[in-house]
Protein backbone atom coordinates (compact mmCIF):
# COMPACT_ATOMS: atom_id res chain seq x y z
CA UNK A 1 0.00 0.00 0.00
CA UNK A 2 1.56 3.51 -1.06
CA UNK A 3 1.28 6.41 1.63
CA UNK A 4 1.50 10.09 1.51
CA UNK A 5 2.98 11.45 4.68
CA UNK A 6 1.64 14.67 5.54
CA UNK A 7 3.49 16.32 9.09
CA UNK A 8 4.49 13.41 9.67
CA UNK A 9 0.70 11.52 9.35
CA UNK A 10 0.58 8.92 6.75
CA UNK A 11 -2.31 9.15 4.45
CA UNK A 12 -3.19 5.92 2.67
CA UNK A 13 -3.33 7.10 -1.01
CA UNK A 14 -6.01 4.85 -1.87
CA UNK A 15 -8.10 7.29 -0.63
CA UNK A 16 -7.54 10.06 -2.88
CA UNK A 17 -9.94 11.03 -5.99
CA UNK A 18 -7.83 13.01 -8.01
CA UNK A 19 -4.58 14.41 -8.02
CA UNK A 20 -3.18 16.78 -10.85
CA UNK A 21 -0.33 18.94 -9.74
CA UNK A 22 0.31 19.84 -13.54
CA UNK A 23 -2.86 21.86 -14.15
CA UNK A 24 -5.76 21.95 -11.63
CA UNK A 25 -3.84 21.56 -8.73
CA UNK A 26 -6.01 19.64 -6.26
CA UNK A 27 -6.00 16.98 -4.52
CA UNK A 28 -9.84 15.46 -3.16
CA UNK A 29 -9.80 12.79 -0.52
CA UNK A 30 -12.96 10.70 -0.61
CA UNK A 31 -13.24 11.13 3.37
CA UNK A 32 -14.32 14.82 2.05
CA UNK A 33 -10.68 16.83 2.40
CA UNK A 34 -9.94 18.81 -0.41
CA UNK A 35 -6.51 20.80 -0.66
CA UNK A 36 -6.03 23.50 -3.81
CA UNK A 37 -2.80 25.46 -4.00
CA UNK A 38 -1.45 27.99 -6.42
CA UNK A 39 1.22 30.11 -7.40
CA UNK A 40 0.54 33.73 -8.40
CA UNK A 41 2.46 36.82 -8.95
CA UNK A 42 1.65 39.76 -7.27
CA UNK A 43 2.23 43.34 -8.47
CA UNK A 44 2.66 45.64 -5.34
CA UNK A 45 1.80 48.79 -6.66
CA UNK A 46 1.97 52.88 -4.26
CA UNK A 47 -1.44 53.34 -2.53
CA UNK A 48 -2.34 56.81 -1.12
CA UNK A 49 -1.95 55.07 2.63
CA UNK A 50 1.69 54.83 4.52
CA UNK A 51 2.89 52.11 6.90
CA UNK A 52 3.35 53.11 10.66
CA UNK A 53 6.97 54.38 10.19
CA UNK A 54 5.40 56.72 8.05
CA UNK A 55 6.74 55.21 4.66
CA UNK A 56 4.99 54.74 1.27
CA UNK A 57 2.51 51.80 1.03
CA UNK A 58 2.51 49.53 -2.16
CA UNK A 59 -0.33 47.56 -1.80
CA UNK A 60 -2.30 44.67 -4.27
CA UNK A 61 -5.40 42.39 -4.28
CA UNK A 62 -5.19 39.22 -6.66
CA UNK A 63 -8.46 37.00 -7.06
CA UNK A 64 -7.76 33.27 -6.54
CA UNK A 65 -10.80 30.90 -8.09
CA UNK A 66 -10.29 27.71 -6.72
CA UNK A 67 -10.12 24.72 -9.40
CA UNK A 68 -12.99 22.87 -7.95
CA UNK A 69 -15.20 24.65 -5.13
CA UNK A 70 -15.42 23.62 -1.31
CA UNK A 71 -18.91 23.36 0.42
CA UNK A 72 -17.85 25.41 3.01
CA UNK A 73 -15.60 28.25 3.49
CA UNK A 74 -11.80 26.55 3.36
CA UNK A 75 -8.90 28.11 5.72
CA UNK A 76 -6.36 29.61 3.10
CA UNK A 77 -2.89 30.63 4.23
CA UNK A 78 -0.57 32.79 1.43
CA UNK A 79 3.32 32.64 2.15
CA UNK A 80 5.09 35.13 0.40
CA UNK A 81 8.20 34.25 -1.68
CA UNK A 82 10.10 37.23 -0.38
CA UNK A 83 11.36 35.74 2.99
CA UNK A 84 14.28 36.49 2.78
CA UNK A 85 14.43 40.40 1.81
CA UNK A 86 11.44 40.76 4.04
CA UNK A 87 10.45 43.17 1.23
CA UNK A 88 6.95 41.70 0.46
CA UNK A 89 4.11 39.88 2.57
CA UNK A 90 0.77 38.80 1.49
CA UNK A 91 -2.40 36.79 3.40
CA UNK A 92 -5.88 35.71 2.30
CA UNK A 93 -8.66 38.80 2.28
CA UNK A 94 -11.47 38.80 4.24
CA UNK A 95 -13.17 38.03 0.97
CA UNK A 96 -13.34 33.86 1.38
CA UNK A 97 -16.12 31.74 -0.71
CA UNK A 98 -16.43 28.35 -1.59
CA UNK A 99 -15.49 28.99 -4.68
CA UNK A 100 -12.81 31.63 -4.48
CA UNK A 101 -10.99 33.97 -2.70
CA UNK A 102 -8.65 37.44 -2.48
CA UNK A 103 -4.91 37.19 -1.94
CA UNK A 104 -3.86 40.87 -0.35
CA UNK A 105 -0.21 41.59 -0.78
CA UNK A 106 1.75 44.84 0.42
CA UNK A 107 5.18 45.88 1.00
CA UNK A 108 7.85 48.27 0.89
CA UNK A 109 8.21 48.88 -2.85
CA UNK A 110 6.80 48.73 -6.01
CA UNK A 111 7.10 45.52 -8.17
CA UNK A 112 6.39 42.08 -8.71
CA UNK A 113 6.41 39.05 -6.14
CA UNK A 114 5.57 35.25 -6.06
CA UNK A 115 3.99 33.97 -3.31
CA UNK A 116 2.42 30.27 -2.26
CA UNK A 117 -2.01 29.96 -1.75
CA UNK A 118 -3.26 26.97 -0.24
CA UNK A 119 -6.80 26.10 0.43
CA UNK A 120 -7.83 23.40 2.84
CA UNK A 121 -11.61 22.28 3.63
CA UNK A 122 -14.38 20.15 2.64
CA UNK A 123 -15.59 19.50 -0.57
CA UNK A 124 -18.26 17.29 0.39
CA UNK A 125 -19.64 16.41 3.72
CA UNK A 126 -18.54 13.33 5.91
CA UNK A 127 -20.50 9.80 3.87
Amino acid sequence: MDTLKINGVSLDTNTILHIDSIGDKYIRYSDGVQICWTTVVMDAQLTSSVAADNSPSYYCITPWTFPKPFCEHPSVQVTSMDLLLGLYTASAGANISNERCELVGWGKSAGNFECYALAIGKWKTNL
